[in-house]
């Protein structure tokens, strides 16, 4: 009841009355309990300092705890809500999730629910991208960043040619290219439009010399700082490989075999290992 009044408000947390108003609607018996005090005293609320600026003694706000939880929980009852109306109606002046979306400080404020709703929506609205509904460039861009780092928690099913242009988009960023290329290889043994095939297509097509002012440089800083690259290649020393289906088998080898094209020895000799 808590997070789905967090939701009607558009903004990420609550007063402490109408919280506690809102347990007593939804919980008639709870009328003469102090819910909020255990649910803070429990740790599955979180309560915030008044702004100290405030010259008026300001209310105490309330939020979840188990940050990534309770967000979920309130994005799952925004999209909810998407299923009623044309979905890119809610993020216009006046929709449902304007709010939420409505400028860049809004999107730094909210930025767990919308990591949420950039996993939520695809999945529920094919071809849809959460950074694709908004109008306003300066919003685009600021959830360009919050859907490309959550890829790697998406169903491999929502991922459409709509990921491949998101994808697109921030590779050619330079404060997005890392996390980018992070995203898409931390799953890229998964059948999906944004797989290693995929991946292999698209380095294929880029001229040697200008793939590896790039590749190279991010190869060997993921395997440095023991990143996506390093993960993937000590991966196969791990894990129980005759285990694995050929789909998977078969791209996890694809991207270990670009991981050859290194400069760097140390990712091309381990690469080649792995690969064995």
């Amino acid at each position: 009841s808590i997070a789905r009044a967090i939701a009607e408000t558009g903004q990420s947390r609550l007063r402490w009355s109408e919280a506690s108003r809102v347990v007593r609607v939804s919980c008639e018996e709870a009328s003469t309990l102090h819910v909020i005090e255990w649910l803070v005293g429990a740790n599955l609320l979180i309560e915030e300092a008044p702004d100290a600026s405030s010259y008026f003694p300001a209310e105490t706000m309330v939020r979840p705890a188990f940050e990534r939880l309770g967000d979920f929980l309130i994005a799952s009852e925004l999209a909810s809500r998407l299923r009623e109306s044309p979905i890119e109606s809610a993020f216009h002046v006046g929709g449902q999730l304007y709010p939420w979306v409505k400028d860049k400080m809004a999107v730094e404020e909210n930025n767990g629910v919308l990591s949420a709703l950039s996993i939520l929506i695809p999945e529920q609205h094919s071809g849809s991208e959460l950074s694709e509904l908004v109008t306003s460039e300066e919003v685009h861009h600021a959830l360009v960043e919050i859907v490309v780092a959550s890829i790697p928690g998406r169903d491999p099913s929502s991922f459409s040619s709509a990921s491949r242009d998101l994808i697109l988009e921030a590779l050619r960023e330079q404060g997005l290219f890392r996390i980018a290329m992070d995203s898409m290889l931390s799953i890229c043994w998964r059948q999906s439009a944004i797989d290693a095939t995929w991946l292999h297509e698209l380095l294929s097509r880029i001229p040697l010399a200008q793939r590896d002012a790039f590749w190279c440089g991010y190869l060997h800083q993921s395997y440095e700082q023991t990143g996506t690259v390093r993960r993937l290649i000590d991966a196969a020393f791990d894990l129980p490989l005759d285990a694995l289906g050929f789909d998977v088998a078969e791209r996890w080898a694809s991207a270990l075999l670009w991981f050859a094209a290194a400069a760097d020895r140390r990712v091309k000799d381990w690469a080649t290992r792995a690969l064995r």
